[in-house]
């Protein structure tokens, strides 16, 4: 009996030295943290929404809430500098450790011994030259292909992208934007908090393709700026819209980047982005409930559906708002399968062309119905 024991804790030892740091780590330490310890210390964390946390961004000047956690898997993702992994690298992050440093750290925060972490193999390596980890450790999913970049799309850089997002102001913080987005009978503060658009800051350096002419849109008044995310979910451009009156001629209410276009880019939330990035429903998406997508056009009725609902409301659909050229195929084919497709363009000439584009790339895989017209319904 005696020696029994003493074999199976050999075994147990033989197999321990020979693991893999990270293995270790999501057996040993990660079950035992919460997203209070690891998360809990950042500025503006709001917890009201149980499957996604939002806090202000600690890599970047971050004013406007745009770090997302998962606080069932520990996993970040930050809208604006598009960081992002699990609990790991941002211990990393924070204290410019090394992997083991930060690991052993989080080991400490769940009361487990960080010596655990220190198996022979590795042990007896130098630190500079112990194995990184998979950013991102996941079971193994199926998941569509990425989307190859389309070549034919022009966009911006992306540098001058992120520049500007980053430097434009919460819409809460700005009266004008502000105000425009309550003549929509909509919540500035709503959509602040969700990460839907910004407001171009005073005195912004503006990068060459955002004027029109040769006024910047901030001058022009196109002070109200809504991402566009490529078909990887990738932030890749912006549309200004006009928050102004003007008696001007010839000024458009929504503008793309100056000698740029916007196609195969769409407007998107918090879910449809992380449709576009995974090609399927988020893990902690209810099993028995099929995923929910409404497809909307322009910039009000995305923001509109957008803002349904409470942040309690975990099966509020996915929104995508398109544009002239934003629906592609490539876009299409990250839709999951069995997906109910609400598609609620303008029953103009654009807007029916748009949802017979929709219509014909998903009929075969999802469930898609068309919005029917309302009377007196008054398209922007």
């Amino acid at each position: 009996m005696g020696k029994r024991v003493a074999d199976k804790t050999t075994q147990c030892q033989e197999g321990l030295s020979t693991a893999k740091p990270w293995d270790v780590f999501d057996t040993e330490v990660k079950p035992h943290l919460s997203a209070d310890q690891v998360y809990g210390d950042l500025a503006k964390l709001n917890r009201r929404h149980r499957a996604r946390w939002t806090a202000c961004c600690p890599f970047h000047d971050d004013r406007t809430p745009s770090l997302s956690i998962n606080p069932v898997t520990l996993e970040w993702h930050c809208f604006g500098c598009d960081a992002g992994g699990g609990p790991i690298q941002y211990v990393q992050r924070r204290g410019e450790l090394s992997w083991m440093e930060a690991a052993q750290e989080l080991a400490r925060m769940a009361g487990v011994d960080p010596l655990v972490l220190q198996t022979d193999r590795v042990s007896r390596l130098p630190s500079h030259l112990r194995p990184s980890p998979p950013s991102s450790p996941r079971p193994a999913r199926p998941r569509i292909p990425t989307p190859p970049p389309a070549a034919t799309y022009i966009r911006p850089h992306e540098c001058g992208v992120r520049a500007l997002w980053n430097s434009a102001l919460p819409v809460t913080e700005s009266r004008e934007v502000s105000n425009w987005i309550r003549t929509r009978h909509l919540d500035p503060a709503v959509i602040a908090d969700r990460g839907l658009a910004r407001a171009l800051a005073p005195g912004t350096d503006i990068p060459p393709w955002a004027y029109l002419g040769r006024r910047s849109w901030g001058r022009t008044g196109h002070r109200l700026l809504l991402p566009l995310y490529g078909s990887t979910g990738k932030m890749e451009s912006f549309r200004a819209r006009l928050v102004r009156s003007t008696s001007e001629q010839g000024i458009p209410k929504s503008l793309a980047p100056k000698g740029y276009n916007v196609g195969g880019m769409v407007y998107v939330n918090a879910l449809a982005r992380t449709i576009l990035q995974q090609g399927r429903a988020p893990e902690w998406w209810p099993v028995d409930r099929p995923l929910r997508l409404v497809i909307t056009e322009g910039d009000p009725d995305f923001l509109t559906w957008s803002t349904r609902g409470g942040d309690a409301d975990e099966t509020a659909p996915a929104v995508m708002g398109v544009v002239s050229g934003s629906w592609t195929e490539t876009i299409a084919d990250r839709v999951p399968s069995g997906t109910q497709v609400g598609i609620r363009t303008h029953h103009d000439t654009s807007g029916k062309k748009y949802a017979q584009q929709i219509y014909e790339t998903l009929k075969n895989r999802c469930h898609v119905l068309r919005a029917a017209r309302k009377e007196g319904t008054i398209h922007d």
